[in-house]
């Protein structure tokens, strides 16, 4: 075997790159992992093949990423970004900040504020495919959802499913309310919807679901992305699922 093809490679301070094919950059790293790569600071790529960046992350799965600030990507092919997140669920991705340890949630969505108080917004369940959203369906947004209803059930359950096509403009601002779904009757809404920025240089793509219950309106789950500048913002191929909820 030729030399150049298992010599690990560490540049920077206090970097470390220990397995064949390593590399480690920044600032106190660790490459443990054949052929993983650490950089950034204070971040830690164990598992083989794995990358963790940013600052102070941990990829010790196969295959598995860690970015962002104190994130866990803890299982084979898992994906872990934003603060404070962490997931053992093989193949499972967990972004926002600090997520409540939800089993097989293989998508999962933080919305909590420290390591001690974890709460998630939104659940994919790896094994069925059901979706669960904090306050709907009994899920408090902790690490259980044995005893919640799906979105699936709860739209089951009300009858009446009604989809419709909106098109609407905004300014948009991260701080905003968005109000724009707020005249549409009591009931029980579930929204999705896709958004570009109306402006030839910059892009933005935002994906919000929100619901209506008995006339007031929650955001349940909320992702952006933004280029600096972008501004004006319109709806594209957003649709609204819509149930009438009993009573």
């Amino acid at each position: 075997r030729r030399r150049s093809e298992i010599i690990p490679h560490a540049e920077g301070l206090q970097t470390h790159a220990n397995k064949g094919n390593s590399h480690a950059e920044g600032r106190i790293t660790v490459a443990d992992g054949v052929a993983s790569h650490a950089e950034g600071n204070e971040t830690q790529a164990s598992g083989d093949y794995s990358h963790a960046e940013g600052n102070s992350t941990v990829a010790s799965g196969l295959n598995s990423h860690a970015e962002g600030q104190d994130t866990t990507a803890g299982a084979a092919n898992a994906h872990a970004e934003g603060q404070g997140t962490l997931t053992s669920e093989v193949s499972g991705h967990v972004a926002g900040k600090y997520n409540a340890v939800v089993a097989n949630g293989l998508f999962n969505f933080g919305i909590g504020s420290s390591n001690d108080k974890r709460k998630s917004a939104m659940i994919i369940d790896g094994t069925n495919g059901k979706v669960y959203f904090v306050d709907a369906g009994g899920y408090d947004g902790g690490t259980s959802i044995a005893n919640a209803k799906s979105i699936q059930d709860i739209l089951k359950d009300s009858g009446g499913v009604e989809i419709e096509q909106l098109d609407e403009s905004f300014e948009f601002n991260k701080n905003a309310q968005f109000d724009v779904f707020n005249n549409i009757e009591d009931g029980l809404h579930i929204y999705v919807g896709t958004y570009r920025a109306q402006n030839t240089q910059i892009a933005r793509m935002l994906r919000i679901t929100q619901y209506t219950e008995a006339g007031e309106t929650k955001v349940q789950y909320f992702e952006y992305q933004e280029e600096v500048g972008a501004t004006s913002c319109s709806f594209i191929n957003a649709s609204v699922i819509r149930t009438e909820s009993d009573g």
